[in-house]
């Protein structure tokens, strides 16, 4: 569950999204395991939505791209919950884009249930002032 994510640099957003739409208006998704789910604290963070992944995928991704172009110290945070535990064979990727290849932050994997969480990555030089920049939560 990925139920809020921004990018920020230099300390103001350049995108922000809590899923309060209900939908992936503002994301590509492929696959058909990503959704927006209405549920109140603590199973979304705060607001209302949260998203999630769910059952038996195989490649399912979120995805969002954006330029970067004239922006520098590009940071990455979201917050995140298992809400069902991942078992070893599980895994949700998460993955940036320079602009010719895809990036691992992190591999979520072997995980049991737990409490939100925040992560926040400083990404390198790369990211920035990039126009073909993206993101994505591969499962």
């Amino acid at each position: 569950m990925l139920p809020f994510f921004s990018f920020a640099a230099n300390a103001s957003d350049i995108f922000f999204d809590g899923f309060e739409s209900g939908n992936f208006s503002n994301w590509t998704s492929f696959g058909q395991n990503w959704d927006t789910v209405k549920s109140a604290v603590p199973y979304a963070h705060s607001g209302s939505e949260r998203a999630e992944v769910r059952g038996s995928v195989t490649d399912d991704v979120l995805l969002k791209q954006l330029s970067t172009s004239g922006y520098q110290g590009i940071t990455l945070s979201y917050w995140y919950r298992i809400g069902e535990g991942l078992e070893e064979e599980d895994h949700v990727f998460v993955e940036w884009f320079d602009g010719s290849a895809w990036n691992s932050l992190e591999d979520f994997s072997a995980i049991t249930k737990g409490e939100w969480l925040q992560k926040s990555y400083l990404l390198p030089g790369s990211a920035g002032n990039n126009s073909d920049f993206g993101i994505r939560f591969r499962a």
